[in-house]
């Protein structure tokens, strides 16, 4: 797989944003809607653009089981590293792209598809349709979508 532009800031990725004041918000926000759409249920979720996995972890802890993929080989090393610090065994991170999930996921499916903070915004409108298209047959029955998708102008810019 080819290098990706997050390669070089995931060892800062969650000092630059994550851990910042702005980070610690929005992603409060996101948690906090999880927290009240989500069932209290146990819920297969794949998670696409995971970055350094802050949100799989999250999800994991509250009991749901988790595969997290992100294209960028760095970021998903970093996601696994948390790893040693949580008891949580029911996340699993794998570096892929979005373009092949499809292809590597023919026998899942998932309750919940989940992408936080742009990663969507990393594709183009064709790879965008296709994702749409390609995890239609990936979800349970009643199984769901959540994404964040930033605008072109965000509140830290």
């Amino acid at each position: 797989m080819q290098e990706s532009p997050f390669d070089k800031i995931a060892p800062f990725y969650d000092e630059l944003f994550s851990d910042t004041e702005i980070g610690t918000y929005l992603k409060q926000i996101v948690q906090n809607y999880l927290d009240e759409n989500l069932p209290k249920s146990e819920l297969n979720i794949l998670e696409v653009n995971c970055g350094t996995g802050v949100d799989a972890i999250y999800l994991a802890q509250k009991g749901h089981n988790v595969i997290a993929t992100d294209q960028s080989a760095e970021m998903i090393k970093n996601a696994q590293l948390k790893l040693k610090d949580i008891r949580s065994a029911n996340v699993i991170f794998q570096q892929m792209d979005i373009k092949d999930i499809k292809n590597n996921f023919t026998e899942e499916k998932f309750d919940l598809v989940f992408s936080n903070f742009g990663g969507l915004n990393c594709i183009d409108k064709n790879e965008l349709k296709k994702f749409g298209n390609d995890i239609k047959g990936m979800l349970n029955p009643g199984g769901r979508v959540i994404a964040s998708i930033m605008p072109p102008l965000s509140i830290w810019d």
